[in-house]
C-alpha cells in the first residue's frame, strides 16, 4: 500500500512540474513584475485543404500558447494564411474554431493572392495569368474572412498601438511585383497619419506588422525589393524610433538564423509555422519589451534568441 502511495505521489509531482516548467523557463529570462501586455506573432501558416500536417502545426502552436498563457491579449498571424482559395479560408476558419485562443489579427501575404496562378484544373498556369482571378477579388476574400473594411487596419490594446499593413496588389496588376509586397500611396499616407497618434511625451512602443520585410535587414531579406515601395515605407518608419516592426515571408528559422535587425527602429522576422513551427512571444513592460522565440514542435524556448528592447522617452 505504501509503495502505491509513493508511486501516486511521484506521478502527481511529475505532473505538477510539467505544468509549471514552461512558466519557470519564461521567468528566467524576464523580470519579476507582471507584463502590461502579452501577445504572439506567427507567420506563414500556409493552410491548404489536404495538407493535414500543416493543420496540425497551426493547432499545436495555438494549444502551446494557450498552455503558456491563457490570458494572452492577442495573436498576430502575419501573412501567407492560405494559397488564396476560398476553400483554404474555410479550412482555416475550422482550425481556428477548434482551439480556444485570444483575438487574432491578420495581414495578407503574397500567397494569399495565388489563386490567380492556377487554372480551372488546379494546375499552375502562368501563361493564362490571372486565370479568371484578380488582386481585387483576393483582397475581398481576405476581408470577408477577417471582417476588415479594408486590407490594412490598426487597433489599440491596453494603451498600445498595433498597425497592420497589407500588400494590396499582385502579378495581375504588374508582373514585376512577383512575390514582393505592394503598398498603395493611400496606405502609406494612412500609415503616416496613424503613427502620429502616439500621445506627446509617451514612450510606449508602436507595433507594426508587414508580411514582407524591408530589404537587406533580417537574414533572408537580401535583395532590392521585398516591398515595391520599400524606400517610401522606410522614410516613414525612420522617423519613428518607437516602432517595433515584425515581418515574415522568408521562412528563415529563428533558431538557426539572425532575425533581429536594429537600425533607427527595431525589426524582427517571425519564422514560419508551416516550415519550422516557430513564432515569437512578446511581453511588454513599462520600460522594456521582452521578445522570446518559441519552438512549438519541441515545446521549448530558443533561449539564445531572447531579445530585450529598452524603452526611453523621446
Amino acid at each position: 500500500m505504501r509503495r502505491i502511495q509513493h508511486s501516486l505521489l511521484f506521478k502527481v509531482l511529475i505532473g505538477y512540474l510539467a505544468l509549471t516548467s514552461v512558466f519557470v523557463e519564461l521567468a528566467e529570462a524576464t523580470t519579476l513584475d507582471a507584463p502590461n501586455l502579452t501577445f504572439a506573432v506567427m507567420s506563414d501558416i500556409h493552410i491548404h485543404v489536404h495538407n493535414t500536417d500543416v493543420h496540425r502545426r497551426l493547432t499545436k502552436a495555438l494549444e502551446d500558447y494557450r498552455r503558456i498563457n491563457p490570458n494572452m491579449r492577442l495573436i498576430v498571424i502575419n501573412g501567407d494564411l492560405t494559397n488564396g482559395f476560398p476553400s483554404h479560408y474555410r479550412v482555416l476558419e475550422r482550425l481556428l474554431d477548434s482551439v480556444p485562443h485570444p483575438s487574432i489579427h491578420f495581414t495578407p501575404g503574397n500567397h494569399d493572392f495565388y489563386k490567380m496562378l492556377y487554372n480551372r484544373q488546379g494546375k499552375l498556369d502562368f501563361d493564362h495569368l490571372p486565370n479568371g482571378w484578380s488582386s481585387e477579388e483576393a483582397m475581398r476574400l481576405f476581408q470577408k474572412f477577417t471582417g476588415y473594411d479594408r486590407p490594412y487596419h490598426d487597433v489599440w490594446v491596453d494603451g498600445y498601438h498595433f498597425v497592420f499593413l497589407a500588400s494590396e496588389k499582385s502579378r495581375d496588376a504588374d508582373r514585376s511585383i512577383g512575390k514582393n509586397g505592394y503598398l498603395s500611396d493611400t496606405q502609406l499616407n494612412w500609415l503616416e497619419e496613424k503613427l502620429k497618434e502616439r500621445p506627446l511625451g509617451a514612450h510606449n512602443p508602436t507595433f507594426v506588422f508587414s508580411h514582407h520585410p524591408l530589404p537587406n535587414t533580417v537574414e533572408g531579406s537580401e535583395g532590392e525589393a521585398q516591398i515595391v515601395q520599400h524606400r517610401a515605407l522606410r522614410r516613414i518608419l525612420d522617423r519613428h524610433p518607437e516602432v517595433i516592426f515584425f515581418s515574415g515571408h522568408t521562412h528563415y528559422s529563428l533558431r538557426k538564423t539572425d532575425q533581429v535587425y536594429a537600425d533607427r527602429f527595431l525589426m524582427l522576422g517571425s519564422s514560419s509555422i508551416m516550415r519550422h513551427e516557430e513564432s515569437l512571444y512578446i511581453e511588454v513592460y513599462d520600460d522594456h519589451v521582452d521578445i522570446h522565440s518559441r519552438d512549438h514542435g519541441k515545446g521549448e524556448w530558443i533561449r539564445d534568441k531572447f531579445v530585450r528592447r529598452d524603452l526611453h522617452a523621446d
